[in-house]
């Protein structure tokens, strides 16, 4: 097979897998936003012991990786965590916008977070 099909079919391939985890587990707000409000969820696991808390803390820091679009991504993790709104987010192909992530069409299945 060409090259140019392979991909092609590889392209058809994931986005059929994509929707059917769609369909089996629904969606969330794309872009690494679901897992940067998941990082307030961990606030209220409880910690046992400082292994634990340790452990939180990496997790933490790991979904708070936004530097994406060079843009410095402390600003906008800093504007989003201020926000009530959880399926807010930041629009890289729109620099400087935030917009309603849902809405605006970039979503991640559940399945894939």
């Amino acid at each position: 097979m060409k090259p140019k099909l392979v991909r092609r079919k590889d392209r058809v391939t994931d986005a059929l897998h994509a929707a059917r985890a769609v369909v089996e587990e629904g969606i969330v707000p794309g872009g690494g936003v679901a897992l940067l409000y998941a990082t307030k969820e961990l606030e209220k696991i409880s910690k046992a012991n400082e292994d634990e808390k340790i452990g939180v803390q990496i997790t933490k820091n790991a979904l708070k990786v936004a530097s994406n679009a060079g843009v410095d991504g402390s600003i906008i993790i800093r504007k989003l965590t201020e926000r009530e709104d959880l399926s807010l987010g930041y629009d890289a192909a729109k620099k400087g916008d935030y917009v309603d992530m849902i809405k605006a069409g970039i979503i991640d299945p559940v399945k894939l977070i």
